[in-house]
């Protein structure tokens, strides 16, 4: 993979060089929300040392080994499919990264897996993998190779901003769908995911519970008094609750964007 930056381009950033942090921006190497120039620069040092560190493994060993997970040098992305993502990115938020390293990989019980980005603190070294499948195929299901990849990589550009609220809807913006671009983030939390995964199968145990061995009870319940339906009605409250707060953050995120547009060249989301 291509080096983010070189020892000469780090030191004219260290010395507040605005040129070249602006660069260092469109290669994706955002600053963090809170970093000074000093800290900034001495966490893309320590990136590029540990960056290294990871490339000797992988030459030496043929993986790299973190987090009791083998990430195989056969199964890196190779550079060729990074050029549509990065397309896709550069267009959307005018950053291009190429310097990443990517892994094919399905973990353990990832049957509707897609992709994720991985990132180590303090220097924020980041990694990401997408689906095996995807080696040999554009798409899988209701994935798409290059969408997964721009997407993972919109994250790995903003790890160091540390936002929670729409982060995700950035990432999201890659898609080619208008549904996923709009209501794609609308789960902000695993807790979330959780929630609805509970009723959901809560729902389903009472189902299967009432009608195997309370049977005839159940027939002489109504609509009020039948446990089944009151899982619809949360769940229902549940969604509708998520679809209402996204629609709010969609129309402040359709504000922020009027508000920038004030001041780029760029005027598209």
């Amino acid at each position: 993979m291509a080096r983010p930056f070189t020892v000469q381009e780090l030191s004219k950033a260290r010395k507040g060089d605005v040129k070249m942090l602006a660069e260092f921006d469109k290669r994706g190497l955002i600053c963090g929300a809170h970093e000074t120039l000093e800290e900034y620069c001495n966490r893309l040092q320590l990136f590029i040392k540990n960056l290294d560190e990871m490339e000797s493994e992988v030459k030496k060993n043929g993986y790299l080994s973190l987090e009791d997970m083998k990430f195989a040098n056969e199964e890196r992305i190779p550079e060729n499919s990074f050029k549509p993502s990065q397309k896709i990115n550069r267009e959307l938020y005018d950053f291009s990264i190429d310097w990443v390293p990517g892994f094919f990989l399905t973990p353990r019980f990832g049957m509707l897996f897609g992709g994720c980005a991985y990132s180590f603190d303090p220097d924020f070294f980041s990694l990401f993998i997408i689906r095996s499948s995807f080696k040999e195929k554009k798409k899988w299901l209701f994935y798409e190779r290059d969408e997964i990849m721009s997407h993972e990589l919109c994250h790995i550009a903003r790890f160091a901003m540390n936002s929670h609220k729409y982060e995700e809807q950035f990432a999201y913006q890659t898609s080619g769908s208008k549904f996923r671009r709009n209501y794609g983030c609308m789960m902000r939390s695993a807790w979330e995911t959780y929630i609805l995964m509970i009723l959901l199968l809560g729902m389903l145990t009472t189902q299967v519970s009432l009608v195997l061995f309370f049977n005839k009870w159940l027939s002489a319940q109504s609509i009020v008094t039948n446990p089944v339906h009151w899982f619809y009605i949360t769940i229902a409250t549940f969604i509708s609750y998520l679809v209402i707060r996204q629609k709010g953050q969609n129309r402040q995120f359709a504000h922020t964007l009027e508000i920038m547009s004030s001041i780029t060249e760029n005027r598209e989301p």
